[in-house]
């Protein structure tokens, strides 16, 4: 089964600070022509074929820049910085990012690996299908690694997508319980009694798991699509078996997920057993993610193969439009700087940006799609910040950012 705390693992990844002298750039030629080659390769790419492509275009940024874009380093495998095609681009106002990702590739590359900084433009269309992308990205990974064996990890800076991880396991309790609350068949249980369920819940809105194991089988995992993922809940008076039991008090019903990764190792059938009972069996976990050497372990899950790490500030930071007041002249700001709750006449007088289908809508805390300004330009000065700042752990290793 895949754990979130293998996603910590990957992202802890501390660079060696030993540098290798090397006997010539051979190895650094070698990496960044098979990089580039895989850059042409997958430009355009589109593995489903549905006329949405994923990778619109990727390209090393040395070809046609004009600031340094990549850098030799002692010989101790390869690192990939991926930057938002976007944030590249020059703007008459906001940070300059590249100064600072020309520091950040030299410092890398003073740690010991060969660094390449590679620009990246993926979908960012209306379809719910961040997983789809995260595939397409893992896929570069994954050829990235096939020719080079010592590729390390990954830097991804700005906003790509990111991978929902919802699971569904075997929970067996032993306490009061109530059977379809708040129903007509709702039956109450107030003393500890034996029961357990089988139901999806998220467990990772935003995991790196997915990206850093290579040889898992996530295709296979993921969901495009809207789709209702059946749970039951059943309580044995009498008591359970390790694997399930037979009872006429249970619960079933279905929660939808969409643009998601599936765990399921809550797998379960059930049969008739006569007078109104059913017979419930555990299946097991299935480990539909786990590559054949995960799955030789004694407690098999997911694992990751290189370190993947993310600098994102969009939406961190913005710029709310002073024009935007509530009826009692408010802004999107206290006085403080902080975000606030807004009170309108009607939902006719309240801005598109901010309706939520209440008359006192609150900033949700993850963005104002259009209450903004120049989000673009200020999101550059906390990237900037991150990607231009000096490392200087002890022993002086390099760690990836968080």
């Amino acid at each position: 089964m895949a754990r979130p705390a293998s996603c910590l693992t990957a992202l802890a990844l501390t660079v060696a600070c030993l540098v290798v002298p090397r006997a010539c750039s051979a190895d650094f030629a070698r990496s960044r022509d098979a990089v580039a080659e895989l850059c042409l390769h997958l430009t355009g790419y589109d593995p489903n074929g549905d006329g949405r492509v994923e990778i619109e275009r990727l390209q090393r940024v040395a070809e046609g820049a004009d600031f340094p874009g990549e850098r030799a380093g002692g010989g101790d495998g390869l690192v990939l910085v991926l930057v938002e095609e976007r944030l590249l681009s020059p703007l008459p106002e906001g940070a300059d990012l590249r100064p600072a990702l020309t520091q950040y590739v030299a410092d890398l590359a003073a740690a010991g690996p060969d660094v390449l900084l590679l620009s990246l433009a993926v979908y960012a269309g209306e379809a719910h299908q961040d997983g789809r992308t995260v595939l397409a990205i893992r896929e570069f990974f994954r050829q990235v690694q096939q020719r080079m064996p010592g590729f390390r990890g990954a830097v991804l800076v700005g906003n790509f997508p990111d991978a929902l991880l919802v699971r569904q396991y075997f929970w067996r309790l032993h306490q009061p319980t109530t059977l379809n609350q708040g129903k007509p068949n709702e039956r109450k249980f107030e003393q500890p009694l034996d029961y357990w369920r089988t139901r999806a819940e998220p467990i990772a809105m935003r995991s790196e798991l997915v990206l850093s194991d290579l040889d898992g089988r996530w295709e296979d995992c993921y969901h495009e699509a809207r789709e209702a993922l059946p749970y039951v809940i059943a309580a044995f008076p009498d008591g359970a078996e390790q694997a399930g039991g037979v009872t006429a008090d249970f619960e079933e019903g279905t929660d939808a997920f969409e643009d998601f990764f599936f765990l399921d190792d809550g797998a379960w059938k059930e049969e008739p057993a006569g007078d109104g009972k059913r017979k419930f069996t555990c299946l097991g976990e299935r480990n539909k993610e786990c590559s054949t050497a995960d799955l030789t372990l004694t407690n098999p899950l997911a694992r990751p193969d290189i370190a993947v790490a993310r600098v994102n500030a969009r939406n961190a930071a913005v710029n709310p439009d002073p024009a935007i007041v509530d009826a009692p002249g408010h802004g999107l700001l206290d006085d403080t700087g902080k975000p606030q709750t807004l009170t309108f006449e009607s939902n006719d007088k309240t801005p598109p940006s901010v309706a939520s289908g209440s008359p006192t809508p609150s900033w949700n805390g993850n963005s104002w799609p259009s209450t903004s300004s120049g989000t673009t330009a200020i999101e550059r000065a906390p990237s900037t910040r991150t990607a231009g700042r000096r490392p200087s752990p002890p022993n002086g290793g390099l760690r990836w950012p968080r």
